[in-house]
């Protein structure tokens, strides 16, 4: 059964559909990479103590095995974590041979939610 475990940020776990906003997409079939840029609503950040503003980030997915990107409003969840950001363990979409070596994260953003099964990601703010 699949298991969502919420992944934290910098300032903490992003959680809403207006905390993450999407700038930029580019997926590098020959370098395996799925790039993701925006910014974060700040005020939707759970350790953020600042006052409001956007924070840009760029999240890079590395060597990705296989990703897709659906509409949010058309996407339903079977299992969700309450975090914007998340892992998704004995996932229904990876058989026993890639959960050896890949991970399945999900990333909603306010217009898209990207799942994406590769071996690990970086995140610079």
């Amino acid at each position: 059964m699949e298991k969502a475990i919420p992944i934290k940020f910098q300032f903490g776990y992003a959680k809403g559909r207006d905390a993450i906003y999407l700038d930029t997409f580019i997926y590098l079939k020959e370098m395996s990479t799925l790039e993701l840029r925006g910014e974060f609503n700040s005020e939707l950040l759970t350790e953020y103590n600042g006052t409001f503003r956007w924070i840009k980030y760029q999240i890079v997915f590395i060597n990705v095995k296989k990703y897709r990107e659906f509409d949010f409003d058309d996407y339903d969840p079977v299992v969700s974590s309450d975090s914007s950001f998340e892992i998704l363990n004995n996932s229904n979409w990876m058989n026993d041979n890639l959960q050896k070596h890949y991970k399945h994260f999900r990333l909603f953003t306010y217009d898209s939610v990207f799942e994406v099964i590769c071996e690990s990601y970086k995140v610079v703010i």
